[in-house]
């Protein structure tokens, strides 16, 4: 099917999203930063990125304005993911670029409508 970067620190929850989008018949590839997704996602082809806000380093919030900034790689959906709420996050995620967000208290089918539907509208 599709090719997916789960870009996560918790390797946890990068486990938990392999799975969940493995067994929905996606090739999927883990990174646990936002450089290793930005190196990654400029030297192979993706069809999405699940991309952690918050992450050391570099945050999710700014691997988006990277990616968003690269015009080689600038078009593939972003569904951010996180653990917190609130309306100036949500704005946050959507001015860096990303093209939905969706929060980490989450199950599978909730996870994959969500990835599917933003597949199908590119």
């Amino acid at each position: 099917m599709k090719k997916i970067l789960v870009v996560d620190d918790d390797e946890m929850f990068r486990d938990i999203f392999d799975e969940i989008l493995t067994q929905a018949g996606h090739t999927v590839v883990c990174v646990d930063s936002g450089e290793a997704a930005l190196k990654h996602a400029r030297a192979h082809h993706l069809d999405f990125i699940l991309m952690d806000i918050h992450m050391k380093h570099m945050s999710g919030i700014e691997a988006i304005r990277a990616l968003r900034a690269d015009k080689s790689i600038n078009n593939m959906p972003i569904l951010a993911v996180t653990g917190m709420s609130g309306n100036d996050l949500y704005d946050e995620i959507y001015a860096a670029g990303a093209d939905g967000y969706i929060t980490k208290a989450l199950d599978a089918k909730q996870l994959l409508k969500r990835i599917n539907q933003m597949l199908s509208s590119d």
